[in-house]
């Protein structure tokens, strides 16, 4: 596996709200926009894995993959999108098909394979996408970009709470 002499650094609060601070490399080896956190063999599986699993979606429909390590996300989840940084956030726990089969295999998701897992994350992308350019076309209107996302979100959790009232 290529490794470019590029790296970054990525700031995040993870899931106990703590600040992770993380240096990533760039993966040269593959036509996908990934960054690992370490070169071990478990970074490099994970990087195999995206790999198959982004073959059916469109490169510039992606923001970089920063795959880390399990402890610094905390979660324990697989995967998460960050809107500040548009990216999203691969845990290093899932390098084997196993792991990443037996969450899915619990029920609690809806996605049947690590393709669904990334679309689940692409569409929160398209979610804050959307309401960025909310904000941005009523930015007299609010203070931040939070504001508006409440706004913008209002309606469904309306529709949402009329439903589950309903029952």
């Amino acid at each position: 596996m290529d490794f470019l002499s590029k790296k970054q650094e990525f700031i995040f609060r993870n899931s106990k709200d703590a600040i992770v601070r993380v240096h990533v490399m760039q993966v040269g080896s593959t036509p996908y926009d990934i960054w690992i956190e370490g070169k071990m063999k478990k970074y490099r599986d994970c990087v195999t894995l995206l790999e198959k699993a982004l073959v059916d979606f469109d490169r510039s429909d992606l923001p970089p993959i920063i795959v880390v390590a399990n402890k610094k996300i905390e979660t324990g989840g697989i995967s998460s999108y960050n809107h500040v940084d548009d990216v999203i956030y691969f845990n290093s726990f899932y390098h084997t098909q196993e792991r990443i089969d037996h969450v899915i295999d619990e029920g609690t998701f809806a996605a049947q394979d690590l393709s669904g897992i990334i679309r689940h994350e692409l569409g929160h992308k398209l979610h804050w996408d959307a309401v960025k350019r909310f904000y941005r076309a009523h930015k007299s209107k609010y203070n931040n970009i939070e504001e508006a996302k409440h706004d913008l979100d209002a309606p469904v959790g309306e529709l949402c709470s009329k439903s589950i009232q309903s029952r």
